[in-house]
C-alpha cells in the first residue's frame, strides 16, 4: 500500500477556527466594498444611504447587514469584479459608476478583445446583478436588461464541462483498506472522513462546518448510521432549508460489506479527536502531527485524496479523470443514476431544494425513503449484483427484485379471450391462456409490470358459463350454457349491428354504473325482490358495485369459498343457505366485471383523447335523482316542457365528471318527450372505416330544441337548470336567478334611438357567462364535504360582470331618430277631417308610385331632403349628368336641391379628381363647402359592383341583420367612425386605452401594450369572426410622424421644447442613441405596433376585412411589424387627401387593406381650392399643432367608409 505523508499535502496556515476565519474574510470583503463604493458617482442611490450614516462604523455595520448570509468568497469575488470596472472607467476618463449601458457594453468588448474568457465576462454581469439586487442599485437595471451585453458574455462555441470524476468501487475499497490497515494514523483519519463525505453525499466544505455529529445505533446496539448536522451550507438560502440545519446521514456499511465507522472512530479516539461541537470532523495537522483548530480545506482534501489513491501515477484511468474533493459528493449520486433511481429520489439524496417543501416540513424524517434506497444500492455493490464501473450492458448482473412470473387466468389487452372449447380455433397458440385455472400471482407482481397494457385477472365465472372478450373494446362477455357465442358481432361476427351499439353503450356507462347506489339497489332488487338482500348489504356498508367488487378479494385475486361463506354469514346470519351464498357470488361476479370494464373504458378514453365520449348516467340513477329533486323543489313541476331529456342529463353529468366546463347551447337543452318520440323511429346504420377495417355503427340521433320565441328559450334554460341541479353542478335557485336577469332586459324600454334587446343578445350573454366561468374556475366542480357547490359562489359574481352585461345593452337603431319619434303621442282622438287627409295622402302616394318610371320603382322614392328627382336619377332623359343606381349597392336615389343645385359626380376615384372652384361637389352643410363624391362612384372601374372577394363576404353575411354585424375600431381616439357605424345600424365597438377623447361613444378600455389583454382581444375576434363586418385600426403615429423633422426656430427662440425625430427611413423602428422619455415613448409605440401585427394576423386569418390607417408619409409603414404584415398578406393601399372627403387640409392618408372594399376612396387633391394652414400657432400660452387637429376623421369620410 502506498504510504502518504500529510506533510506533502497540508498547507501550514495560521491556526484559526473556521468561524473566526469566516468573520475575518467577511471583514476584508466589507473593506473592499467600502473602497469600491468610494469610486462611485454621488448621484447613485446607494451613496445616498451611505451619506446618511454618521461614521465609518455605521457604514461598516450597514454593509455587514446587507451581506448577511452571503459567503465571504462571493462578497470578495463580486467586489473585485466591480473594482476592475471602476478602474477601467477612471483610465478611460468616462462617467463614474454606475455607468450607462453603452459604456458597460464597450467595457465588455474591450475585455473580450484583450483575451478575457467568457467566464470572466459572465462574472462581470453577475457582479452587476449583485449590485442591483443585493445593494439595490436601481440604476443598473438597464444594464441587466441589455441583450447585447449578455450576448457578448455568451460562449459561442460549446465546450465540454469540466466536472469532477466519481470514484470507482476499487478506489472506495482502497479507502476502506486504508481505514483498516494504514500505518499512518492521519491517513486513516482522512480516509474515514473521505468515506463519511462520500456516503453522506455532502460537500467537503459543508462537512467541515458541521455543528454536531453522532453515531446512530439500532435496537441491538449495533452502529447503523453516522449523522452530522450543519447550519452553514450552500443551499442554506433555499426555501426548503431556510432557518434549519442540514442533516447529512451516512450508512456505516460500505461497498466492502463491513462496518467502516467503528475503526475510524477508534483512530480518532487514539488521536484525541472529538466530534463537533467540541472538535472537527477533519482537523488539519500541524508540522508536529498534532491536530489544529483549522479544518482541512477543499484543496488540501483533493491533494491528499489523489496521493492516497495514487491517481497521478495511474496508467489506466486516462487523462480525463479529475479527482477532487467534489468527487466524494458525486460518487454515490453517480451510482444512483446508473442504477436507475428516479430524479426525485436523487434530488433528495443530493440535499437539493425541491418543490415538495411542505411535505418535507411535516414528514419529520424526509430522508428516510432515499436512505433506504441508498442502503440497497450499497448492498447490491457489495454482493456484486451491481457493477457501476462497467458499461451499460454489464452493470446489472442479477437484479435483487424478483421478475414477475407468467400471469395465469388474466384478461390481456392484446388478445381476445376464448372459451375452453374454442380456444384453439380463435386465438393463436402463443396467445392462449388457461381461463379455468386460478391466479397465483400476487398484486405486487402485477403492479410491477411497467408496460402500458395492464393485466387484470377477473374472478372465475359461474359454473357452466363461458367468458369472452371484445377484440377492440376489450369488454368481457359471459354466455350461458345454452349459447355457444356472445352477442358481440365484433368478436365472432355473429350479431346484428344493433347489438354492437348496445355493447358500446354499456361500456360508456360503466364508469357511472359502478358508483351508482340506485343502480346497485335496483340490481339487488332484481336478484331478491323482497328487498332483504339490499338491506342486509347496506348494514355491511356495501351500497355500490365498486364496494361489492372489493369486499372480497381483488380483480387480480378471486375470493375463496371460505371468504364467500364468511360474507354470507355476515349478511344473512350464521345459518346462511346455499341459495343466499349463490346470490352473493352472482352479484360479486357482476360487480367485478363492471369494475374491470369501467377501468378499461377510462384508460382507453384518456389514451385516445375521446372528447366526444359522454359519461352516461344509469337509468336507475336518473330516476333516483329525479325523485330527490322533486322532493327538494316542491314548487316546480318537472314534467312536460320542463322535464330535461336523458341526453341533456348525460351532457351535464359529463361536465362535472371531467371537470371541463362547456357551454350548453339552448338548442341542446332538449326535453324528455321529444326524446321518447325519437326512440320510436328506426335507427339508421352506417358503414365506417376504422383502423383499415369496416365497422357498422349506428348514426347518432341528432335532435335540437326550438328556442325561436321568448317562452321556448325560457323553457330550454329552465330544463338546463333542472339538469344541472340534478347533477349538483349548479343549484336551481342560482341558475333560475340568472335566467330571470336575462329576461328582465327584454321588458326594459330602450332609450330614444335604440332598439330593444333581442333574443340573440341573451344567448350571446349566456355563452359569455360560461366562457368566463371556464376561464376563472380553476378548482373542481363537485360539491365539497359540506354539500356546497363551487359554481354557486362564482355565478352571482359574474352575473354583474361588464364583460357579460355589455351584450345585454340596447343597440342603436338603423333609422334616424327625429323629433316626431321622441315626442309624446297625442291623447285626443283623430277626427274625421284628419282621417280623410290621411286617406287622401295615401291615394296620392299610390298615384305617385304608379307614375314612377320602371327603372326607379325598385328604389326608395323619398330621402331626407325630400322627394326624389326622376330626371336627375334616370339613366336617360333630363339635362343633368346621368347617375346609375345599382340595387345591390343599397344607395338611396339623390334628391334635388333648391334652385337646381343637385349633387353631381365629377371625375374621381383612382383617376385623381379635379376639384375646381366652380365644380359641383357634395355640399357639406356643417362646413359650408364642397367635397367630391367618391363613394359609390359609377365612373370607377369597379363602381358599386361587388368583386369576387366582396361576393364571398356577401355570402358570409347573407341572411344576417345589419344590427347583428359588428364594426370594431381599434385605437379609436374620438370614435367618430364607431358612432357613424352605429348610426348605420351596425353594432359598433370602440377600443382604446383611454376614453378622454371620445365624442360621446362608450370606449372599451384595452391596454394593447399588455400581452395578456392583446391575447384576450384576439380570442374575442376569433370567436366573433362570423359576425364581424370589418376591423379598422389607427395606431398612434406620434413617434413616427414626419412632422417631427420640421425645424421650428420660432418656438426654439421662445424656449419651447420642440419635438425631435425618433425614427427615420433607415431606422424606422428606433433611432440609435435615444434615452429618457423619448426612448420610453418609442418602446411603448413599438409594443403597440407589435400588438397591431398580432391583431391583424388574427383578423386576416379569420377572414375579416381589416384596414390600418396612418399618414401616407408616416415612418410606421417601414416598421418591422408592418413589414411582417405586408410579407404575409400583401401590400394593398388606398391613398387619398382628407380634403377630398370633407377635411380642412390636404393631409395625405394611407390605408392598408386586405381586400378591395375601399378602392373607391382613392382620391388626390389638385390644389385648386383653399386649405387651412399647417402653421404651428401659439394661443393662450399653449402650442397648437395642426397635425393634432387632423387626427379625428371628417364626418364625410366616416360616412363613406
Amino acid at each position: 500500500m502506498h504510504s502518504c505523508n500529510f506533510m506533502d499535502v497540508v498547507s501550514f496556515k495560521p491556526d484559526v477556527p473556521w468561524p473566526e476565519q469566516r468573520d475575518a474574510d467577511l471583514q476584508r470583503g466589507i473593506m473592499l466594498w467600502t473602497g469600491v463604493t468610494s469610486k462611485w458617482s454621488d448621484s447613485c442611490s446607494l451613496l445616498g444611504k451611505i451619506a446618511d450614516m454618521r461614521n465609518e462604523a455605521e457604514v461598516f455595520n450597514m454593509f455587514a447587514h446587507v451581506f448577511s448570509g452571503r459567503a465571504p468568497v462571493t462578497v470578495r469575488k463580486r467586489g473585485t469584479a466591480i473594482l476592475r470596472v471602476c478602474n477601467y472607467l477612471e483610465s478611460e476618463m468616462l462617467e463614474l459608476f454606475p455607468m450607462k449601458e453603452i459604456t458597460f457594453y464597450r467595457f465588455l468588448c474591450h475585455e473580450q478583445l484583450h483575451g478575457a474568457p467568457a467566464s470572466r465576462l459572465q462574472g462581470y454581469i453577475q457582479a452587476i446583478a449583485f449590485c442591483r439586487h443585493v445593494l439595490d442599485v436601481q440604476e443598473l437595471q438597464t444594464v441587466l436588461d441589455s441583450k447585447r451585453c449578455s450576448g457578448v458574455a455568451r460562449e459561442t462555441c460549446p465546450r465540454e464541462r469540466k466536472q469532477a470524476s466519481p470514484l470507482t468501487v476499487v478506489e472506495l475499497q482502497k479507502l476502506h483498506q486504508v481505514v483498516d490497515e494504514a500505518p499512518d494514523i492521519w491517513d486513516a483519519i482522512f480516509a474515514g472522513a473521505a468515506l463519511l463525505c462520500c456516503y453522506c453525499r455532502g460537500r467537503w466544505g459543508d462537512l467541515m462546518r458541521s455543528e454536531t455529529a453522532f453515531l446512530d445505533v439500532d435496537d441491538n446496539k449495533q452502529p447503523a448510521y453516522l449523522e452530522t448536522r450543519t447550519g452553514r451550507h450552500k443551499t442554506m438560502s433555499s426555501q426548503m432549508h431556510r432557518h434549519q440545519f442540514l442533516p447529512m446521514v451516512a450508512p456505516v456499511k460500505g461497498v466492502h460489506g463491513c462496518d467502516w465507522a467503528t475503526p475510524w472512530m477508534n483512530h480518532r479516539t487514539s488521536m484525541g479527536l472529538a466530534f463537533p461541537p467540541e472538535g472537527l470532523i477533519m482537523p488539519a495537522p500541524d508540522k508536529n502531527g498534532e491536530p489544529t483548530q483549522r479544518p482541512l480545506e477543499s484543496g488540501e482534501c483533493g491533494k491528499w485524496l489523489r496521493r492516497l489513491l495514487n491517481v497521478e501515477e495511474s496508467k489506466t484511468d486516462g487523462p480525463e479523470r479529475r479527482i477532487s474533493s467534489h468527487s466524494l459528493k458525486c460518487t454515490m449520486l453517480s451510482f444512483a443514476a446508473k442504477r436507475g433511481l428516479s430524479v426525485p429520489d436523487r434530488l433528495m439524496l443530493e440535499y437539493h431544494s425541491s418543490q415538495m417543501h411542505m411535505a418535507l416540513v411535516y414528514s419529520r424524517d424526509g430522508a428516510a425513503a432515499s436512505l433506504i434506497l441508498l442502503e440497497r444500492l450499497i448492498e447490491e455493490i457489495a454482493k456484486g449484483k451491481f457493477k457501476p464501473d462497467s458499461t451499460r450492458s454489464g452493470r446489472v448482473i442479477d437484479s435483487p427484485m424478483e421478475q414477475p412470473g407468467p400471469q395465469k387466468d388474466a384478461v390481456k389487452v392484446e388478445q381476445v379471450m376464448s372459451s375452453d372449447e374454442e380456444r384453439n380455433d380463435v386465438a393463436p397458440a402463443s396467445e392462449s391462456s388457461d381461463s379455468t385455472s386460478s391466479s397465483d400471482s400476487s398484486a405486487e407482481e402485477v403492479l410491477r409490470d411497467r408496460g402500458l397494457n395492464k393485466v387484470f385477472a377477473p374472478p372465475q365465472p359461474p359454473e357452466g358459463f363461458s367468458r369472452w372478450q371484445h377484440s377492440k373494446l376489450k369488454t368481457v362477455h359471459l354466455t350461458e350454457p345454452r349459447f355457444d357465442s356472445p352477442i358481440c358481432w365484433a368478436c365472432f361476427n355473429k350479431a346484428r349491428a344493433s347489438d354492437v351499439a348496445a355493447v358500446n353503450s354499456e361500456t360508456a356507462v360503466a364508469m357511472a354504473l359502478v358508483e351508482s347506489n340506485a343502480a346497485f339497489r335496483q340490481r339487488c332488487s332484481e336478484i331478491d325482490p323482497s328487498g332483504a338482500f339490499v338491506d342486509a348489504l347496506a348494514l355491511q356498508n356495501i351500497v355500490s358495485f365498486s364496494g361489492m367488487a372489493f369486499a372480497l378479494g381483488t380483480p387480480q385475486t378471486p375470493p375463496t369459498d371460505q371468504q364467500f361463506t364468511t360474507l354470507a354469514q355476515a349478511v344473512f346470519g350464521a345459518n346462511a343457505t346455499l341459495g343466499q351464498t349463490s346470490m352473493i357470488r352472482r352479484l360479486h361476479f357482476e360487480a367485478t366485471t363492471l369494475m374491470i370494464a369501467s377501468v378499461k373504458q377510462k384508460v382507453d378514453s384518456e389514451a385516445a383523447d375521446k372528447v366526444d365520449s359522454v359519461k352516461r348516467i344509469p337509468i336507475a340513477e336518473k330516476k333516483h335523482r329525479l325523485e330527490q329533486q322533486e322532493r327538494r323543489l316542491a314548487g316546480v313541476a318537472i314534467s312536460g316542457e320542463l322535464e330535461p331529456s336523458h341526453q341533456l342529463l348525460d351532457l351535464t353529468n359529463n361536465i362535472i365528471e371531467t371537470g371541463a366546463i362547456v357551454w350548453i347551447a339552448p338548442s341542446r337543452c332538449t326535453k324528455r318527450s321529444d326524446e321518447v318520440q325519437l326512440a320510436i323511429r328506426d335507427k339508421p346504420s352506417s358503414v365506417q372505416i376504422e383502423n383499415q377495417q369496416l365497422k357498422v355503427a349506428q348514426v347518432p340521433d341528432e335532435f335540437k330544441a326550438d328556442y325561436g320565441s321568448e317562452i321556448k328559450l325560457q323553457w330550454c334554460w329552465q330544463r338546463r337548470g333542472l339538469a344541472m341541479d340534478q347533477c349538483r353542478l349548479l343549484s336551481w335557485a342560482v341558475h333560475d336567478a340568472w335566467v330571470h336577469q336575462l329576461f328582465r332586459t327584454l321588458s326594459q324600454v330602450p332609450p330614444p334611438g335604440f332598439q330593444q334587446v333581442k333574443i340573440d343578445q341573451l344567448v350571446r350573454a349566456d355563452r359569455e357567462m360560461w366562457t368566463l366561468l371556464a376561464q376563472e374556475c380553476k378548482g373542481g366542480l363537485k360539491p365539497n364535504m359540506a354539500g356546497d357547490i363551487p359554481l354557486d359562489s362564482m355565478f352571482p359574481r359574474l352575473c354583474q360582470d361588464p364583460r357579460i352585461t355589455m351584450f345585454l345593452l340596447p343597440t342603436t337603431s338603423a333609422t334616424k331618430v327625429t323629433d316626431k319619434e321622441i315626442a309624446p303621442k297625442r291623447t285626443n282622438p283623430v277626427g274625421p277631417q284628419q282621417a280623410a287627409a290621411k286617406s287622401t295622402n295615401k291615394k296620392r302616394k299610390t298615384r305617385a308610385e304608379k307614375g314612377c318610371p320602371e327603372e326607379l320603382r325598385k328604389f326608395q322614392l323619398r330621402c331626407e331632403h325630400g322627394p326624389v328627382c326622376w330626371a336627375y336619377n334616370m339613366k336617360t332623359g333630363g339635362k343633368r349628368k346621368a347617375v346609375s343606381l345599382d340595387q345591390e349597392s343599397n344607395i338611396d336615389p339623390r334628391a334635388c336641391k333648391v334652385g337646381g343645385k343637385g349633387k353631381t359626380v365629377e371625375d374621381r376615384g383612382r383617376y385623381t379628381p379635379s376639384v375646381s372652384s366652380g365644380a359641383k361637389g357634395k355640399i357639406v352643410e356643417d362646413m359650408g363647402r364642397r367635397a367630391p363624391e367618391v363613394s359609390h362612384d359609377p365612373q370607377h372601374p369597379k363602381g358599386t359592383q361587388l368583386g369576387s372577394a366582396a361576393t364571398n363576404y356577401h355570402q358570409k353575411f347573407s341572411g344576417k341583420l345589419v344590427s347583428d354585424l359588428i364594426f370594431v375600431e381599434i385605437c379609436a381616439g374620438s370614435a367618430k367612425l364607431t358612432r357613424t357605424a352605429r348610426d348605420a345600424g351596425f353594432t359598433g365597438i370602440a377600443i382604446d386605452h383611454t376614453s378622454s377623447r371620445s365624442c360621446g361613444v362608450d370606449i372599451c378600455i384595452f391596454e394593447l401594450e399588455d400581452q395578456s389583454q392583446v391575447d384576450e382581444l384576439c380570442n374575442f375576434l376569433e370567436a366573433e369572426a362570423a359576425n364581424i363586418a370589418a376591423i379598422w385600426i389607427a395606431p398612434s403615429c406620434g413617434t413616427a410622424s414626419r412632422a417631427r423633422e420640421r425645424r421650428l426656430p420660432q418656438l426654439q427662440q421662445l424656449g419651447v421644447e420642440v419635438p425631435v425625430p425618433l425614427r427615420s427611413e433607415t431606422q424606422p423602428d428606433q433611432l440609435d442613441g435615444l434615452n429618457g422619455t423619448n426612448k420610453v415613448k418609442v418602446e411603448k409605440a413599438n409594443l403597440l405596433y407589435s400588438a397591431v401585427e398580432q391583431i391583424t394576423r388574427t383578423a386576416c386569418r379569420a377572414g375579416i376585412f381589416t384596414g390600418i390607417e396612418n399618414p401616407g408619409n408616416s415612418h410606421y409603414w417601414g416598421t418591422t411589424p408592418m413589414a411582417n404584415i405586408i410579407a404575409e398578406f400583401g401590400s394593398k393601399y388606398v391613398n387619398f387627401h382628407n380634403c377630398c372627403h370633407g377635411g380642412w387640409r390636404d393631409k395625405l392618408t394611407a390605408v392598408w387593406v386586405n381586400d378591395d372594399w375601399l378602392d373607391s376612396l382613392e382620391a388626390r387633391c389638385d390644389k385648386s381650392h383653399e386649405h387651412k394652414s399647417w402653421k404651428v400657432t401659439i394661443s393662450k400660452q399653449k402650442v397648437h399643432f395642426p397635425t393634432a387637429e387632423e387626427a379625428a376623421y371628417p364626418s364625410v369620410l366616416c360616412q363613406r367608409i
